[in-house]
């Protein structure tokens, strides 16, 4: 689809502040966010981006490398977190970038509820610095990107070295049904950094910037309906 500016020109229907400083952010509505490392409230929040607070939130995930370190040392590396929920704000998943662990949970009256959550190996750390954990030359970056739909969600697994240049892209998707089982993997023929999904058209739709700036689109007619 080319879009030509000058004759189907979006019209702006509403600005509103967004009071709310994270790393990583999903949009529920009704002037709510939710948000990763939001202040110092928690892992995961539900925040009122219009007022700046945090409506409830969630402990950090319980992990057997990173618990037995202190807020701030945990915080550097769960800030890197993909977060997505269903798109009737009642569902919500999320995946840590460089500790390959998922959670996923129920979102009622404005409160998190984790149902399953998964460590699937433990993090390697090199060395903390200043506060932040440098992983070791042998990590692997994990999920990248996220995105809720009806029945899923969906994770972007990148699987790269933490030293190479790819950590922000992959070829893996992760699919998930809300309450935490594993549905399929779907492998791409090319590195993505962002997905998204066209549920009208049955598409996976997918940005890459390396090694060159693409739009790719992914049939998944026949395969899985998102």
């Amino acid at each position: 689809m080319k879009l030509d500016v000058q004759n189907d020109s979006l019209k702006v229907v509403r600005v509103d502040p967004f009071n709310c400083f994270c790393s990583c952010s999903s949009l529920l509505g009704d002037n709510k966010a939710l948000a990763i490392n939001y202040d110092t409230a928690g892992f995961l929040n539900i925040v009122d981006y219009k007022k700046g607070r945090a409506l409830s939130s969630i402990p950090f995930p319980e992990n057997t490398v990173l618990s037995g370190f202190d807020e701030q040392v945990q915080r550097s590396i769960y800030m890197n977190t993909c977060v997505a929920n269903s798109p009737d704000a009642t569902k919500f998943a999320y995946g840590v970038c460089y500790s390959e662990q998922y959670g996923f949970g129920r979102i009622e009256h404005d409160s998190l509820l984790i149902d399953k959550g998964y460590v699937y190996s433990d993090m390697k750390i090199l060395d903390i610095i200043d506060g932040y954990i440098l992983p070791a030359d042998d990590s692997r970056a994990n999920a990248t990107d996220a995105i809720g739909t009806d029945n899923h969600a969906v994770f972007l697994y990148s699987g790269a070295g933490y030293e190479s240049d790819e950590t922000s892209i992959g070829k893996d998707v992760l699919v998930y049904s809300w309450n935490g089982t594993p549905v399929v993997r779907l492998v791409l023929d090319k590195k993505v950094n962002s997905i998204a999904y066209d549920k009208d058209r049955k598409k996976l739709l997918c940005l890459s910037h390396i090694p060159e700036s693409l739009y790719i689109e992914y049939d998944l007619n026949g395969i899985i309906d998102l």
